[in-house]
């Protein structure tokens, strides 16, 4: 029956620990659903704008690596730059397109599309350029070169034909024609590395310089000459000085053309750059907005949470208080109580067993002991004897035994009482134990009688060790009675004896010792 209560008891409590348990997990996994419907929805937001902020970055990027390459080609003219450019413009196309089909922003698309047209017209105005880039190239390595080497070819050939007309006046009008042509190559040259007008104006004077020059030159070689050859070189110089001048123009006007090609590229830039930052500026206003929106839903479910596990901790701990008033704690009283009765009867049972122990270990010591001399008793000298006596048998070894008798010792009791006779044999065991080994066993034989079993011992070391106590004894000065004598009788083991045979001639050695006056060691 009280077993019956306990499980009851033990039930109950199990059921309102697993109610508590229960509470607490449910409260927890209310509190991980809700952090996950917040997390999802964060990440939503988060992603969402992360992935248009970067989208918008990237298009800045990319309108910051188109300006620089544009302008790189119009200052180089390298085709690196060029490819460089319809790649970026290309890339930039394609993110301005990804960025309007994520926008929903009204106002963030009208401005992404701002973006889009200005980005065409920039393209537009650039192909342009490079248009007119190649035809200013086209002119500069081809025609212009050209045209100035034949008009060195017609210099030197007025060179050479003049050389036969010795005249300060036509050598000083060639010079002023030639250095009005180098003057002219100088200032073009200028001209397209500086894009100065002010060469332009110093060309164009020097090219006037030049034609008067050659016209001069004319005047005077048909003044001397008339030698038609000179006048066709010289009229070919002036056409090929005027062609050289008139593809100047034209590379003028390119650059021109380029010039205010690129002020309207330069508008479509700036209109490019400050429409990208404003869309960028947005997208970060609204990113922050929404970081701010996202903490506070974090926050709230944050404190909803901790409200949530708050409640369900203390009504666990209520409901795990009510258990253990009521249940719990007269339960363990009652425990206690039972542990306390058990460790009482466990002491009992100890101190009996105790006892009971002790009892038996002097039960078992007076078993084997002579109670007035303290050494072994027969029955312990037997059980020895027999022991030694298979281990000799089993193994071969040798074994001794002295049996000694106090001479004269029924005097002893006569004359001075058997309590003296008992402290006289109290005597004799003290010199025993005092004067064998820890091997040799020793017992009171019987009476007066006294046994010394020597194992692993001959002949001649068990009669040593009887002379050594023989002397004991004689040096010994009794108390109450003075001198005391003993006799000895050795006998060894030899093979085939029996414990009977050599005990017998134990008695007879001893007996001998005594017909021969006592006070000595015999061996049989």
């Amino acid at each position: 029956m009280v077993l019956l209560n306990k499980r009851k008891i033990i039930l109950k409590i199990f059921f309102g620990y697993f109610l508590a348990l229960c509470l607490m997990v449910g409260a927890v996994s209310f509190s991980y659903t809700r952090l996950n419907i917040i997390k999802e929805t964060v990440d939503n937001l988060t992603n969402n704008l992360a992935e248009t902020r970067s989208l918008a970055q990237g298009v800045t990027a990319k309108i910051r690596l188109v300006r620089f390459y544009a302008e790189r080609y119009r200052r180089f003219y390298h085709q690196e730059d060029l490819d460089h450019f319809n790649d970026e413009i290309v890339d930039l196309k394609k993110g301005l397109n990804e960025l309007i089909s994520q926008t929903d922003n009204r106002k963030l698309l009208s401005m992404v599309q701002g973006i889009q047209r200005e980005v065409h017209l920039y393209d537009i105005q650039f192909e342009n350029i490079t248009k007119q880039i190649m035809l200013k190239q086209m002119l500069l390595s081809t025609v212009f070169l050209k045209q100035e080497l034949l008009i060195e070819n017609q210099l030197s050939a007025i060179r050479i034909n003049i050389g036969i007309v010795q005249e300060p006046d036509i050598f000083f009008s060639f010079g002023n024609a030639r250095n009005a042509f180098q003057l002219m190559r100088l200032y073009q040259s200028k001209y397209l590395h500086e894009d100065d007008e002010k060469y332009y104006v110093m060309f164009k004077n020097n090219y006037r310089y030049a034609c008067k020059a050659f016209l001069e030159l004319k005047a005077a070689l048909e003044s001397v000459t008339d030698n038609s050859h000179i006048m066709v070189n010289v009229d070919k110089a002036n056409e090929e000085l005027k062609a050289y001048y008139e593809i100047f123009l034209k590379i003028r006007s390119a650059s021109i053309d380029i010039n205010g090609l690129s002020k309207k590229l330069d508008q479509h830039e700036h209109a490019v750059t400050q429409i990208s930052s404003e869309i960028a500026s947005r997208i970060e206003d609204e990113y922050k907005s929404q970081n701010i929106i996202t903490h506070d839903l974090v926050h709230r479910a944050q404190v909803e949470m901790v409200g949530v596990v708050i409640l369900a901790i203390s009504l666990s701990l209520g409901l795990i208080l009510v258990i253990f008033r009521t249940v719990t704690s007269p339960l363990f009283r009652e425990m206690r109580r039972e542990a306390e009765e058990l460790k009482i009867a466990k002491n009992n049972a100890e101190t009996a067993l105790a006892q009971l122990s002790e009892a038996k270990q002097k039960v078992d010591f007076l078993a084997i002991t002579d109670t007035l001399t303290g050494l072994n008793n027969r029955l312990k000298l037997d059980d020895e004897l027999n022991n030694q006596f298979q281990r000799a048998q089993r193994y071969g070894n040798s074994f001794s035994v002295i049996l000694l008798d106090l001479d004269k010792f029924k005097s002893v009791n006569d004359i001075f009482g058997h309590y003296v006779g008992d402290q006289v044999l109290k005597e004799s065991s003290s010199i025993l134990l005092g004067h064998t080994r820890k091997t040799d066993i020793v017992g009171r034989w019987g009476g007066e009688e006294f046994l010394v079993v020597c194992p692993e011992t001959d002949m001649k070391g068990a009669f040593q060790l009887a002379e050594n106590l023989r002397h004991a004894f004689e040096d010994r000065d009794f108390t109450d009675i003075g001198k005391q004598t003993c006799s000895f009788g050795v006998a060894s083991y030899r093979e085939g004896d029996e414990i009977q045979t050599m005990m017998e001639r134990a008695d007879k050695a001893l007996y001998q010792a005594k017909e021969k006056g006592r006070n000595c060691v015999e061996a049989y």
